[in-house]
């Protein structure tokens, strides 16, 4: 730094003296002082050691807010639970285009988790037929909490019968975003099943999932949390479905 003409050193130090400025502040204002350099030789702001949150975003990990928005964070999967979600795409009730609608169904489940980022493989809660819902016996072996995308506890704990209400819709998609974030298409409540809360078939499917027409199928509300999640969202075969896919336990 230059020296400072006396005239100005004797003012300074009249200010010092006055408790009018620090002896560490910066005068930003008065263009004759050379700015002090930053002691990392950054752009001359030092490093506080704090932690500064600017986009008011979920912790890493949490995924979106469970209002819908994105969190102001890309979406980072959970990993404290067995993962559910609902499909984003909606499809015609005649999928079974393997002759198999468990399969076919599951194949399109775990074909949307891939298409989010997650790994494993997902079974879509659906009953064929007069079999019972395939996803049952993976249920039953997974440990912890069932939580949807965004991290929201759907059951709480291994559920020991199905009847019981859900603690939270199944009304995220696989990306961990509500369904509203779809814009219209996300008008679709209805989800594919067949089954009524305990899994069991009511033999109401479409044909086994290969007919579209004016045949009333069960179906599922995503925005429910009673009985009506899996019975309660009304339509016929010649609407459009989502399905609640459920994470294969390990």
């Amino acid at each position: 730094m230059r020296a400072l003409p006396r005239a100005r050193r004797a003012f300074f130090g009249a200010l010092l003296a006055a408790g009018l400025v620090g002896g560490g502040a910066t005068v930003g204002a008065c263009d004759t002082f050379d700015p002090a350099p930053a002691a990392d030789g950054g752009a001359g702001a030092a490093d506080t050691g704090t932690t500064v949150v600017v986009d008011g975003g979920a912790p890493d990990g949490e995924g979106p807010t469970r209002d819908g928005g994105d969190g102001g964070v890309p979406f980072k999967p959970c990993s404290n639970g067995t993962r559910v979600f609902v499909t984003s795409k909606t499809y015609p009730a005649n999928f079974n285009a393997k002759g198999d609608a468990q399969l076919s169904a599951d194949t399109l489940c775990t074909a949307a988790a891939a298409e989010a980022g997650l790994a494993r493989p997902y079974k879509a809660w659906l009953a064929t037929g007069l079999i019972s819902v395939g996803p049952r016996a993976t249920l039953t072996k997974a440990s912890g909490a069932f939580v949807s995308t965004d991290c929201a506890i759907v059951f709480a704990t291994q559920p020991s019968d199905f009847t019981m209400s859900l603690q939270a819709p199944i009304d995220r998609i696989e990306n961990g975003m509500a369904t509203e974030s779809l814009g219209a298409p996300g008008d679709v409540h209805t989800v594919w099943t067949g089954a009524v809360a305990d899994g069991t078939s009511t033999g109401a499917n479409c044909g086994d999932w290969k007919q579209t027409g004016g045949l009333a199928p069960t179906t599922g509300d995503l925005k429910q949390t009673g009985a009506a999640w899996t019975t309660g969202g009304g339509g016929t075969c010649a609407s459009a479905g989502r399905f609640y896919c459920f994470e294969v336990a390990p």
